[in-house]
Order: structure tokens, then C-alpha cells, then sequence
């Protein structure tokens, strides 16, 4: 099992909320979930496919987002991939090695853990994700998405509000062909906000503050690791997957079309990684 006092990652300090769908006895699939979504982020019927294939699916908030504790104090990734560590020694004792799929920031905790010590980890699945998300050789996002996630509270913090930002938010970072209509964009945003959503973005700040793992990635070789990007990603463009993809000797699956968020081409590339049984 991955221990939470393992090097380089301190011990724990902050207890994580997180739910378990599903009493499969599969391998259980653990989501981790991208900077300022919560778990309620994940689609619904993502969650169902894998519970319905006999996986426990364990969906859990970090740190500083939805139901787990909200800290104002500055965090690193490593303060959130210990948290995670915690969690995966859990689960290890109960149900056994999770299959991770690890979505943005999620990915990156995924990776960092799984480079560090990967025995609590049967497989990884990395979605939108990079192993240096500031790499200066590789694009940043386009400036009206890094605008759009600047001014996020800008017309206030109410629930209606941020349920608006959110929405406007999920369908700029879509793929074109697959952008949900702004009633449907709302309607996911409205779950969000129910299930608890912090608008300040400490999360995203810790990802940009971490330095390169593409050398560390390296050490994958034998784990089994899916890249899925979408190859129209406004927010972490797909040459960030793409050289995942070769520093982690990884399989790639680039979704045409689609962007940053888990829309429906997306799901289905998570599903079609991770083995039944």
C-alpha cells in the first residue's frame, strides 16, 4: 500500500470525504477529481458504468473542495497527493488496488503517487492532465478560458451566481461538437454547487506551483496507464497528453473534438479503460 508518511510526500492532515458506489467485487476504481470540481463533477453515468461492470467506484473531494474541510492556508501538490495516499492505503486494507483515474489536477496527483510508490495502484487512467502544467516548451491555455477561471467570481458567490459562472464556465471548456446547451450546462453546474463548491481556486494554484514529473513518469513501465485528451482541450492542450503519453510509456487515446470537461466521447474513452474484473 502506498503509505501517507511515504518520501517525499508528509503525513496527512487533512481527512477526505469521499463516497463508495457500488458492492461489486471487482477492482475498485478510485476518481480523483480536476482543480475546483467537486465529486459531484463526475458524470452520473460514468460513476453507473463502472458500478454496473462490478467495480466499487469511490468518489472522493481534496482538499479545499466540496465536502472535505476548506483550508485558507497555502498547500502544495504533495500536502494533496498525501491526503490522497491515505485514502488509497484505505481502500488497499478493504477492497484492494484501485484502478485511478485521475482527471487534471487529479491526473496529476495520480502520477505523482503512482511515481513515488505505486503498490496501491492497480492501473492509472489520465485525463486532461500533464506532467508539468506550466512546461514552457509546451502551450498554455487560450487567454479567454485562463480569463474565464480568473474572473470566476465575479458576479458574486451566491449559489445562483456561482451556479452561472460554473455553467458558463463547463460549456466554454467543452469541445464544440460536444457542448452541452446552456439549460443542461446549468443543470450540471446547479449539482455541483449543491453537493459544495469552493470558488477559490487553491487547488489550481498548488498544480502550478509543482515542478516536472515527466522524468518520474518514466518509472510507469509496467503499471497500466491510459492518456485520454481531448484533442481540442482549451485548458491543458493535447500536446501536454501527448508527451504524458511518451514520458510514461503509456497508451494514448486523443478524442476528437472534445475539450477539457468529461462530456460523453470523453466518458466513454475513461470506461474503455479500465478492465472488468
Amino acid at each position: 500500500m502506498v503509505s501517507p508518511a511515504s518520501p517525499p510526500y508528509p503525513p496527512a492532515v487533512v481527512a477526505l470525504a469521499w463516497v463508495v458506489e457500488g458492492n461489486g467485487e471487482g477492482r475498485p476504481v478510485l476518481l480523483l477529481p480536476e482543480a475546483s470540481r467537486p465529486a459531484a463533477a463526475w458524470p452520473v453515468g460514468l460513476v453507473g458504468a463502472f458500478a454496473g461492470a462490478g467495480h466499487p467506484v469511490v468518489r472522493l473531494d481534496l482538499r479545499d473542495q466540496g465536502r472535505s474541510p476548506w483550508v485558507e492556508e497555502p498547500y502544495t501538490l504533495a500536502d494533496l497527493a498525501a491526503d490522497v495516499a491515505e485514502v488509497l492505503g484505505a481502500l488497499g486494507a478493504g477492497l484492494g488496488a484501485a484502478h485511478v483515474v485521475g482527471w487534471g489536477l487529479g491526473g496529476a496527483i495520480a502520477l505523482a503517487l503512482a511515481c513515488a510508490e505505486g503498490a496501491g495502484i492497480a492501473g492509472l487512467t489520465l485525463v486532461g492532465t500533464s506532467g508539468w502544467v506550466v512546461d514552457p516548451a509546451l502551450p498554455g491555455p487560450d487567454e479567454p478560458t485562463a480569463v474565464a477561471l480568473v474572473w470566476r467570481t465575479r458576479g458574486g458567490t451566491s449559489p445562483e451566481a456561482l451556479t452561472r459562472a460554473l455553467g458558463r464556465e463547463h460549456r466554454a471548456l467543452c469541445g464544440r461538437p460536444d457542448r452541452p446547451d446552456p439549460a443542461t450546462a446549468l443543470g450540471e453546474a446547479a449539482r455541483w454547487v449543491e453537493w459544495g463548491f469552493n470558488p477559490h481556486d487553491r487547488q489550481r494554484a498548488a498544480w502550478l506551483g509543482a515542478g516536472p514529473l515527466w522524468a518520474a513518469a518514466a518509472g510507469l513501465q509496467g503499471l497500466r496507464a491510459t492518456v485520454v485528451h481531448g484533442a481540442e482541450d482549451p485548458l491543458v492542450p493535447v500536446e501536454h497528453g501527448r508527451r504524458l503519453a511518451t514520458a510514461a510509456h503509456a497508451r494514448l487515446v486523443e478524442v476528437p473534438g472534445a475539450g477539457h470537461e468529461l462530456t460523453p466521447p470523453v466518458v466513454a474513452a475513461i470506461i474503455d479503460t479500465v478492465p472488468r474484473g
